[in-house]
């Protein structure tokens, strides 16, 4: 079924197609997560920090990748945009998190790869590190507190080493 969307035509099922895909592509790639952060958020919860994640994909697709990394077990909580289809994050998508968590935003460090979650980030009143990706690389990151430019064990413990200061 095709729907008017301004002076575009949307093509329901293809829409559906390339969600399908990409929940495949992001499921066989979240079978391998960064074992440097993951060690890291099991030491760091052992001492009683939490952690959480908030997602733009499609809700459906959020709760796969979630299902599949073990959030929930690990210890993660995971929001969404609370839109079926997803959307770009807010600054409201960030606060429901931080109080999902019950922790007030200024108490949060966000770690965002996009410009447009670390602005959400930042006007929600929490603390940003960006890590672009190929994909970003070249956005504008003003008003973050830092950008990495890698995410290996050496810069995770310098990240969480100066949460402690």
């Amino acid at each position: 079924m095709n729907a008017e969307k301004g002076s575009e035509t949307v093509d329901e099922a293809l829409v559906d197609e390339v969600i399908k895909n990409a929940e495949s592509a992001l499921t066989a790639a979240a079978k391998s997560p960064n074992a440097d952060l993951d060690a890291a958020i099991t030491r760091l919860g052992k001492k009683g920090i939490v952690f959480g994640a908030v997602s733009a994909l499609p809700e459906a697709l959020s709760e796969s990748l979630s299902t599949a990394l073990n959030a929930e077990e690990r210890g993660i909580t995971v929001g969404t945009t609370g839109n079926p289809r997803g959307r770009r994050l807010s600054s409201d998508s960030w606060r429901k998190l931080a109080s999902k968590l019950d922790v007030r935003p200024f108490h949060c460090v966000a770690l965002c790869t996009s410009a447009a979650g670390c602005r959400a980030a930042v006007a929600a009143n929490m603390i940003c590190v960006a890590i672009p990706d190929a994909y970003t690389e070249f956005q504008d990151f003003g008003g973050v507190k830092a950008v990495l430019d890698s995410f290996d064990a050496k810069v995770i413990q310098r990240l969480f080493d100066a949460m402690n200061d």
